[in-house]
């Protein structure tokens, strides 16, 4: 899975922009799910302006908002957000908190390793854990990453010839294509 987009600078919410964010925040709690969907997708949208309104909300009292809230700030992937997702990484008071916030870290990416570094050290086995699958991702992501645009380099330079190949009278032989390797989450 890619790393979440690098986030925008981020500039303060205008205050009609302030007033929606908090509305879609509100709308985060809603007991329709499809309401709570709706408001995570339009502060995904939203992006950078939004995320000191979801770290706000990583701390609300229904486990759903904080969900909702982790999964934006990954979406957003603003590297702002990952001391409020590190905390409850480390702290959440539900079962899925500790993974909603893990999976956000992944999608913000390298920023969120020192985090994640310090979290592997911690007294909860589950934090540890977690901590330890979320570096793995991320250094698998970031490893592919590189080997996707070291590829095409490599791939022009083989295309390049530096001197003309000898001819053959031999009939081509013709290898079949390496299929790629399953990916596993």
């Amino acid at each position: 899975q890619e790393f979440a987009a690098t986030a925008q600078a981020q500039a303060p919410a205008q205050p009609a922009q302030q007033a929606r964010i908090d509305a879609l925040i509100r709308q985060l709690s809603n007991s329709d799910g499809k309401v709570r969907l709706d408001a995570r997708e339009a502060l995904v949208k939203i992006g950078s302006p939004a995320t000191p309104a979801l770290t706000q909300a990583l701390g609300h009292r229904d486990p759903l908002v904080r969900a909702a809230a982790a999964t934006a700030l990954g979406q957003i992937g603003d590297p702002q957000a990952i001391p409020s997702l590190t905390q409850l990484l480390l702290n959440g008071k539900a079962l899925g908190d500790g993974k909603a916030a893990a999976e956000a870290l992944a999608q913000i990416g390298p920023p969120a390793i020192p985090a994640l570094e310090q979290a592997r050290k911690d007294v909860n086995p589950d934090v540890r854990r977690a901590a330890e699958e979320t570096l793995a991702r991320i250094r698998q992501s970031a490893s592919a990453a590189n080997v996707a645009t070291q590829a095409p380099a490599q791939q022009t330079a083989a295309q390049t010839p530096t001197q003309t190949p000898p001819q053959t009278t031999k009939a081509p032989v013709f290898a079949e294509p390496a299929l790629p390797e399953p990916v596993r989450r």
